[in-house]
């Protein structure tokens, strides 16, 4: 069941208000309609509460003004109690194992204290990794590559050579960082290879979600800003650089060296053209696609890009322009 938590701690560390025994304790944090027995859950309103109630949650977390006949937390602000809870309860980090029998490390590089290496994992030559790294089964560390403190790479990560890691930065399995841009030129007739003789920096704070990419520069770094959060199946190419707090959904793909400002939304299949410029604060709705540059602070959806309120305005005229040109043409045959 994980760490065990009395209730009047609970009530502490939300700032609430103990309704109830606080000697109870709770092993988890459930659903509000499927919590198990000897967890807590979190009801935002009457008829969520109504759910946890007739569950077997053991108590119960609710906004002030409702009341329950379990025992419970009152708070100002459940999601945010929630986004409290998640944190309490989310399972530790790997401890402290050392390096594995079935790892390799090569004798040129470098952990600082606390590391973990899983079996069958890979630090290669000259590589520099931070205090309290985990590096997950399978995993492989470029030659050269160098991790701040407190990185997790999850099983079957892949680092390339000479890649930057700042602290705190998590990568989730089967993503690939470092990887060859996409350079082709078509010279005597063959499409050639060119060289892509950069890396990848990605700052403090950063999060890479599963089977991700993030390609190498042609020269310099392809930069990922502190805080920027990627979700799966999200593809970052060559020269690109991402500013700080930057939230890209799955499956976006943002081509080569486009630069992406601060505090940018991309929903789930954003696509952006190359050598594009998006500005500080813009949000691209689901499936949305652009191939020219958007100011600060613009909202749009559609492909191609459009403010929303044109694209709205678009989609309700859509069903209609049949017969508008059923007009057209009977007035224009008058």
């Amino acid at each position: 069941m994980g760490a065990m938590y009395a209730l009047a701690e609970i009530a502490d560390r939300l700032g609430g208000e103990l309704h109830g025994p606080g000697e109870i304790r709770v092993g988890g944090l459930g659903p509000y309609d499927a919590a198990e027995a000897g967890q807590l859950a979190v009801a935002f309103d009457a008829k969520a509460l109504a759910r946890v109630e007739a569950g077997e949650a053991a108590a119960v977390v609710v906004p002030v003004g409702l009341d329950s006949e379990l025992p419970h937390v009152t708070v100002e602000d459940p999601k945010a109690a929630l986004h409290v809870l998640l944190s309490l309860f989310e399972p530790p980090p790997l401890p402290y194992a050392g390096v594995h029998a079935k790892a390799e490390v090569h004798p040129s590089a470098r952990l600082g204290t606390d590391c973990t290496v899983g079996p069958f994992a890979v630090v290669e030559e000259g590589a520099v990794l931070g205090d309290r790294c985990r590096i997950g089964p399978h995993s492989v560390v470029g030659a050269g590559a160098r991790l701040g403190d407190d990185v997790l790479l999850h099983a079957h990560v892949t680092l390339y050579a000479g890649v930057r890691l700042g602290s705190r930065v998590v990568i989730h399995s089967g993503s690939a960082i470092g990887g060859n841009g996409y350079g082709i030129t078509m010279r005597d007739g063959r499409l050639r290879r060119i060289p892509q003789i950069g890396s990848v920096v990605l700052e403090d704070d950063v999060e890479i979600g599963c089977n991700c990419c993030v390609d190498r520069s042609t020269l310099g770094f392809t930069r990922l800003g502190p805080g920027t959060k990627l979700d799966n199946l999200v593809q970052v190419a060559h020269n690109c650089r991402l500013g700080e707090n930057c939230i890209l959904a799955a499956q976006t793909g943002i081509a080569g060296s486009s630069t992406v400002g601060d505090n940018v939304v991309m929903g789930g299949q954003v696509g952006v053209a190359d050598h594009v410029r998006i500005g500080n604060g813009v949000q691209m709705g689901a499936q949305s696609g652009t191939t020219r540059d958007l100011p600060a602070g613009a909202e749009v959806t559609g492909t191609l890009a459009m403010p929303v309120k044109t694209f709205m305005q678009v989609q309700l005229l859509l069903p209609r322009l049949r017969e508008l040109f059923r007009r057209v043409d009977k007035l224009e045959g008058a």
